[in-house]
């Protein structure tokens, strides 16, 4: 009975706490990970009075939009890192033929929750056609906020001679 005794004491209650520890651990990470998930990071919402553009093969464009910061992130504007306004030009069947536009530095810092309103800078494409130019946010050197899960704002662009 002694030994029964020593077996429960020294071995299979220290390995119920352990597995008990373990279990609770693995269903609080659960629910932390589960909460992390639904904040973004790089979140942000463009917004544009106009829904169509006209330019001469290219011309240079400005664009008044607004962005708002839905992101848990703030926005740095300086340094090599910054965050920016870009675009890709998209041909007229959505074909991607520009992947990184001109940018447009933001102003200062802007933070989560935070809206500035920016002049984007739009160089048409050479050549005449339909396009769309699809804005969105970077961080430079590391991501493009779509690649986050961010939304963009695509303009239709009509260029003509």
């Amino acid at each position: 009975m002694e030994t029964l005794r020593k077996i429960m004491v020294f071995f299979i209650l220290p390995v119920l706490a352990v597995a008990l520890l373990y279990v609770n651990g693995r269903i609080q990470a659960d629910k932390y990970f589960n909460r992390l998930s639904d904040l973004k990071q790089y979140d942000s919402q463009i917004s544009a009075d106009l829904t169509e553009l006209k330019a001469r093969p290219g011309e240079k464009l400005i664009l008044p939009l607004d962005i708002k910061n839905t992101g848990t992130m703030s926005w740095l504007s300086d340094g090599k890192n910054s965050i920016n306004l870009s675009y890709h030009i998209l041909d007229e069947n959505k074909k991607m033929i520009l992947n990184d536009g001109e940018r447009t530095a933001i102003p200062g810092s802007v933070k989560s929750g935070e809206a500035v309103q920016v002049n984007a800078q739009v160089k048409a494409p050479e050549k005449a056609g339909i396009y769309y130019i699809e804005f969105d946010m970077v961080h430079e050197g590391v991501t493009w906020f779509e690649q986050k899960g961010s939304k963009t704002l695509t303009v239709r662009l009509e260029v003509k001679p």
